[in-house]
């Protein structure tokens, strides 16, 4: 009987196991299938803190790179920054000199025209050396030049278009110069003219001196400054070349005659009488160091002479 009850309850307790299973199965299955997404899901957090390793090496790649390149940018501004530290020194020195400079000249001003006088004296003697007006005739003489060279470039080839006749030379017997003094043989030229009417003359070239009176000129820039400097045009064409040297032989005599008269009144400033601040004090020997030495004082004779005919006269008048 014990053996009995012991398998009967055997029995019951597998039955009872059997319920239990088939109500646990489904739990396993779903464990199961949660093992699986759980694998699937950690495959997937693997990859993507794979793909943020990359991204956060690339990431420090890039940083480093960014610091190579701030290098020598931040180098260049700090060497930038410090040439305009030393601009701003360099300017506010400039400028502290040139204020005390404006001061001492400024103090100095008269004391050194005063000790300078005998350069400027001898700077007057110099400027005194060349006549008036010097510069502006040595222009005009330039310009006269420059233009008659044109004109006579312009006649060249008005020579060139004219007949036959014209551009043959004369004979030697037509001139007096020696070197034109040719032998028999060389008097007659041995032209020979084409076939055809003796009485009609063959034109060389022209229309080429036609074509040069409106050619137009490219002057160089030393004598367009010379232009300028006597406010002139210069010409455009070689035809423009007459007149414009008609008007600068116009602007040369006008200052020859100024010369003319610069030296007129030169003349007249050295023999007026006008007292020299030395001789009025009692010196006789020297002139006013004011003064140029075309305006040497004359009072100072005549008074040395009035001294001398009062004494003579007192030497008298005592005898």
């Amino acid at each position: 009987m014990r053996e009995e009850q012991a398998v009967v309850s055997e029995i019951d307790k597998l039955k009872r196991n059997i319920t239990k299973l088939a109500k646990y199965m489904p739990l396993i299955d779903e464990r199961k299938r949660l093992e699986e997404s759980m694998k699937s899901a950690r495959q997937s957090l693997r990859d993507i803190r794979s793909k943020m390793r990359e991204k956060r090496d690339k990431m420090f790649e890039g940083r480093a790179r960014m610091k190579k390149l701030q290098q020598p940018y931040m180098k260049i501004r700090s060497h930038i920054n410090e040439l305009k530290a030393e601009r701003r020194a360099l300017i506010d020195e400039y400028e502290h000199e040139r204020k005390s400079f404006a001061g001492w000249v400024k103090d100095n001003k008269f004391d050194k025209a005063i000790s300078t006088f005998p350069t400027a004296m001898l700077q007057e003697n110099i400027c005194d050396d060349l006549e008036p007006f010097h510069e502006k005739k040595r222009t005009c003489n330039r310009l006269i030049q420059y233009l008659n060279r044109l004109i006579s470039a312009c006649d060249d080839d008005h020579a060139a278009g004219g007949t036959v006749d014209d551009v043959l030379p004369p004979t030697g017997g037509d001139t007096s110069d020696s070197a034109d003094e040719f032998p028999k043989a060389f008097e007659k030229l041995s032209i020979k003219l084409p076939p055809g009417n003796p009485k009609t003359k063959k034109r060389v070239n022209i229309r080429k001196g036609a074509k040069k009176q409106n050619m137009p000129i490219t002057h160089g820039i030393d004598y367009i400054k010379l232009f300028g400097d006597l406010d002139l045009l210069p010409p455009k064409t070689y035809g423009e070349a007459e007149g414009v040297l008609v008007e600068v032989k116009k602007i040369l005599t006008f200052y020859e005659e100024q010369t003319s008269i610069e030296a007129e009144n030169d003349y007249e400033l050295c023999i007026s009488p006008i007292p020299s601040i030395i001789s009025i004090s009692g010196s006789e020997n020297f002139d006013s160091p004011l003064m140029s030495p075309r305006s040497s004082s004359s009072c100072s004779l005549v008074l040395r002479e009035e001294s001398h005919d009062s004494s003579r006269t007192s030497d008298q008048s005592f005898r």
